[in-house]
């Protein structure tokens, strides 16, 4: 444990050290979402029969009714929302921006249901018979009809497509998804967890993908930890249980890993490698291979 506890202290005082000469700099304000709510759009036939209302970072609270610490957990900057209707159908449109296309990717995804009805519009859409939800950019677009007739599906769908064609931004999913392996992963399970990943409160902004393995599912994890603080912290917090014997280093920085079990989440096995927190959930010595893989597969950081 005295090596153990020297590499704690080591990986704990890099981590002062870079947060103490990092510095911080001015966001800039973000751009007005006013511009995507026409008066009337007659293409798709529906006029504006709202105001548009606006509400920043800590009112979210004042138009969700609960859950905005999801929304603030992905960098929440602000929502602005307005009610269009046409003939016979009335819709809402909202439009919530954040302050990085992972972080809207990261709402999307979370609000997703496990089997969506994709669209192809921005980075990824679905469809739920009653509403449409989309991200592109810093932006993700939620459109909601009063009820699910073919009608308001149809309306929705026109209506996001118009307005897929005017909003700005990315529309690749979040890069470090290409870290991840594509050999057994389950479609459609990309995750971003914004904060306390697995209970932890030093685990912010995973991502995360699901795999098939014969008879189990794993998930593996993957974020960004060049300082080895998050990595420390959770060292610290398992003890004597991390780095046990039962699990071979399939090829972390350093011997830098640690295995944990869980009653809940199963073996969960973590490390450095390359500037990242890299690890599997549901981990067993069947993974050792396709883990091993994994790591070698992962670049080296160039910010390092």
């Amino acid at each position: 444990m005295k090596r153990f506890s020297c590499l704690l202290v080591t990986l704990v005082a890099l981590a002062a050290g870079m947060l103490a000469c990092g510095g911080g700099s001015d966001d800039a304000e973000p751009t007005s979402l006013s511009q995507y709510f026409p008066d009337r759009l007659a293409d798709v036939g529906f006029d504006r029969v709202s105001e548009v209302r606006t509400f920043v970072s800590d009112s979210l609270w004042e138009y969700i009714n609960g859950g905005a610490e999801l929304y603030h957990s992905f960098g929440f900057v602000r929502v602005s929302t307005a009610d269009y209707k046409s003939a016979d159908t009335e819709l809402v449109l909202d439009l919530y921006q954040f302050e990085s296309s992972d972080g809207a990717y990261g709402l999307y995804a979370a609000l997703r249901p496990d089997e969506p009805d994709i669209v192809p519009l921005g980075v990824e859409g679905y469809f739920t018979g009653s509403s449409l939800e989309f991200v592109k950019g810093d932006i993700m677009v939620r459109l909601v009809g009063y009820d699910a007739s073919e009608a308001t599906g149809r309306a929705i769908h026109a209506l996001a497509t118009n307005l897929a064609g005017s909003l700005s931004g990315t529309v690749e999913p979040p890069e470090t998804f290409q870290l991840f392996p594509r050999d057994n992963a389950i479609a459609g399970t990309d995750k971003i967890i914004g904060e306390a990943f697995l209970g932890q409160a030093f685990l912010n902004m995973v991502y995360t993908r699901d795999y098939q393995m014969a008879d189990d599912t794993l998930t593996l994890f993957l974020s960004d930890d060049p300082s080895g603080e998050a990595f420390a912290q959770w060292m610290q917090q398992v003890g004597d249980g991390w780095g046990s014997p039962e699990a071979n280093n399939p090829g972390y920085d350093e011997n830098y890993y640690l295995l944990t079990p869980s009653s809940y989440y199963g073996d969960i096995l973590a490390g450095l490698k390359n500037g990242k927190l890299v690890g599997v959930v549901n981990f067993s010595d069947q993974h050792q291979e396709f883990v091993a893989d994994w790591l070698t597969s992962i670049p080296a950081s160039t910010d390092r």
